[in-house]
């Protein structure tokens, strides 16, 4: 006779514990996010990469005098600035496995010549991580309406600090690197516009690890990158493929691999006279 009073108890009960969720809600939310963020610095503090990312996609178009685009792509695997044949933190990787973010923005200084700043990083899930910045000019020096052509040049910045897994020791990994790009596409202002560029990119890259001594070396990578983009207005999206050829005194006898991603960007049409 006592099931049903029993059982009406324990579902008041239960009633007020789910009824608790939705006011919690924002404090396990913000509690998972942040947990998701640590994660991710750990994972790439344990892993040692210090990844940089190719000069895949590029565009063969400016924005125009006073108009400013946006551009972001997802690229992986990805360079490895120190990458090591011998190296035990990295195991038998030639190249960074985790997948990089990169951000940049566009400003026109002229028609035909573009300021733009770019924010790198590494994503872990759907969490974006900042690693570094460049910053660099691009010329369009071909704008036909079945050809576009330009060159980029950029600077830029990357580096991760963590501290020794078996001390307090504070270790320390970045890079400088150049790139210097030349990028074609076919039918730039039509809504399919396929692509290909080539990118040099040395870099000069800083170790400081607990019980070694620091070290400085250079780098240099080779990318070749084909891209189809497809343009809904402003709009531009698509995927990318590249073959990058990498190689540093750490790396005995360099690195070849394939790489591939998706980018989508926001650049205003040129006015064509």
């Amino acid at each position: 006779m006592s099931y049903y009073p029993d059982m009406l108890q324990r579902n008041l009960v239960l009633g007020a514990m789910f009824s608790r969720i939705p006011q919690a809600w924002p404090q396990v939310r913000s509690c998972v996010f942040m947990s998701i963020i640590c994660a991710a610095l750990c994972v790439c503090a344990s892993a040692c990469f210090l990844p940089m990312s190719t000069g895949a996609p590029q565009s063969a178009t400016t924005v125009g005098k006073g108009e400013v685009g946006l551009t972001a792509y997802a690229e992986a695997p990805t360079v490895d600035l120190q990458a090591s044949s011998e190296d035990p933190y990295t195991g038998d990787y030639d190249y960074s496995p985790l997948p990089t973010m990169s951000v940049e923005a566009a400003f026109g200084l002229t028609d035909n010549l573009d300021l733009e700043l770019g924010l790198d990083g590494v994503l872990y899930f759907v969490v974006p991580v900042p690693l570094g910045a460049s910053l660099g000019l691009r010329q369009q020096v071909v704008d036909m309406p079945e050809l576009a052509v330009a060159i980029n040049a950029r600077v830029g910045y990357v580096q991760l600090t963590e501290n020794s897994s078996n001390s307090e020791v504070r270790e320390e990994f970045d890079g400088v690197y150049g790139k210097l790009t030349g990028v074609a596409r076919y039918n730039p202002h039509g809504v399919v516009r396929p692509g290909i560029a080539l990118t040099l990119a040395p870099a000069r890259v800083y170790l400081d690890r607990a019980n070694e001594t620091p070290t400085h070396y250079d780098a240099r990578s080779a990318t070749l990158s084909a891209t189809l983009a497809i343009a809904l207005g402003n709009f531009e999206l698509g995927p990318f493929a590249n073959l990058v050829a990498f190689d540093s005194p750490r790396l005995q006898g360099g690195a070849v691999f394939y790489t591939g991603g998706f980018m989508f960007a926001w650049r205003p049409e040129k006015v064509r006279l």
